[in-house]
């Protein structure tokens, strides 16, 4: 298995009961082709952003996507998310794009100015709470600390913000981004001086 097929596997396993996972692709039969979207999610961070994995690179733990921005129609196409999306079905298709948008708008309003985005971070269900996910971030949010930039991210998942929080990030919106769509909690990572 490549490096990028290994970590697509761990986030898809880490991300399989994720509530807007849930809601964008409801079938869990369905939900298990995310490991190739996710692999593509992948690609699409090694090429316009940074990839952090833990151990070794067939059979990581750990896995943190990172980048400037999310993902446009462009880097989408030339990273090869298009066919992984849409071989989910024309329905999980339509509910990741407008999610998509939406939580774009929401970036772009709430952090305008260069920062550093974790797009993904995920640990392998069997090795969750043993603080590897702090550990897959830790360099990541050094450098920008380093380089004076705030972080970003996006949750779905409440019982997230509490190890959110620990790393200094703060809500800064909560609520439904798409009808019928769960609540996303927005958060944000101030500059540090070093």
């Amino acid at each position: 298995m490549s490096p990028e097929s290994a970590a697509g596997a761990v986030l898809s396993r880490a991300f399989f009961e994720d509530p807007a996972i849930c809601w964008a692709v409801p079938d869990d039969t369905a939900r298990r082709g995310l490991a190739r979207w996710f692999t593509a999610m992948t690609r699409w961070a090694q090429r316009f952003g940074e990839v952090h994995a833990l151990g070794p690179a067939e059979a990581p733990t750990a896995v943190s996507l990172w980048a400037s921005a999310p993902a446009d129609l462009v880097q989408h196409v030339r990273a090869g998310l298009l066919a992984p999306t849409l071989a989910l079905g024309p329905g999980p298709l339509l509910r990741f794009m407008r999610l998509g948008d939406a939580l774009a708008k929401w970036h772009h309003r709430l952090c305008p100015e260069p920062h550093r985005y974790l797009a993904f971070v995920g640990v392998d269900p069997p090795h969750q709470r043993k603080g590897l996910g702090a550990e897959v971030l830790r360099g990541e949010l050094a450098r920008a600390d380093r380089l004076g930039l705030p972080c970003y991210l996006e949750t779905a998942t409440e019982a997230n913000l509490i190890f959110y929080r620990r790393l200094d990030f703060s809500v800064v919106h909560h609520g439904s981004m798409v009808p019928g769509a769960p609540g996303f909690w927005l958060l944000k990572r101030p500059m540090r001086s070093t």
